[in-house]
């Protein structure tokens, strides 16, 4: 039961970063907070490296099943959401196979503590996202804002 509950927690975490971007202008993917720092289109893509680096780390073979993100196509949407549900796919048996054997390779802290880092780390980039759009003077919509929270809907 606990391992579904914290895989369920994965997959909703992951459904609110695609809720984020579906709900985003296609078009601000590329606005930036300033010069020196990524569009919003590549930090969602963070998120898919960051994934992929820790299974590059701890399961190669899923490593393998999953793409690097080509730069090139990080403005669009959909290419964004299939890399990512792929990572997140990806991840997510990672996590099953941590939680089943108590250890996660590359990360001392157990597995339970890798899905707090992860989603932590996910959802600091996250804001960073919503961040930059609002100080490019993008609306955030009341749905975006307090719907992400809503994890009974994700």
């Amino acid at each position: 039961m606990q391992t579904e509950e914290l895989l369920e927690a994965w997959n909703r975490h992951h459904r609110i970063n695609i809720y984020v971007l579906d709900n985003i202008h296609e078009s601000h993917l590329l606005d930036r907070w300033d010069v020196d720092s990524p569009h919003v289109g590549m930090q969602f893509a963070q998120l898919h490296g960051i994934r992929r680096m820790w299974l590059q780390v701890g399961a190669a073979d899923l490593w393998e099943q999953t793409k690097e993100i080509d730069r090139k196509k990080v403005n669009y949407k959909a290419y964004l959401r299939e890399q990512l549900n792929e990572s997140a796919l990806a991840m997510s048996t990672f996590l099953q196979q941590g939680l089943e054997q108590n250890k996660i390779k590359g990360f001392k802290a157990g597995p339970i503590n890798f899905l707090a880092y992860l989603i932590s780390l996910e959802s600091h980039h996250r804001s960073e996202i919503l961040s930059t759009l609002k100080s490019q003077g993008r609306e955030i919509s009341e749905d975006l804002e307090f719907g992400m929270w809503d994890w009974t809907k994700r």
